[in-house]
């Protein structure tokens, strides 16, 4: 698997739909999540589509604070096609 070959996030599609920037869900996350916080740093990356491979429960975080599934964040269709094509 390739970095091409990556799910896709839709991080900053989903903070457009909940009307929450960042800073406000960097606040949020580490408010729920005091043991485990998140930084700035990463949700820049993860939202500019930088940071492709993250800790699952960072997905699960991001959920819980954006009431969404890992299905609203993550974007696979393009994996799915890749995989058909190879069984052929």
């Amino acid at each position: 698997m390739t970095i091409k070959d990556k799910p896709k996030t839709k991080l900053k599609l989903m903070m457009e739909k909940r009307n929450i920037n960042r800073k406000q869900l960097i606040n949020l996350i580490n408010k729920e999540f005091p043991n485990l916080p998140i930084s700035p740093d990463a949700i820049s990356r993860i939202s500019n589509g930088q940071r492709k491979n993250y800790q699952i429960s960072t997905l699960l975080r991001l959920c819980k604070c954006l009431n969404c599934t890992p299905n609203d964040l993550l974007e696979y269709e393009h994996l799915i096609k890749i995989s058909k094509r190879k069984l052929k």
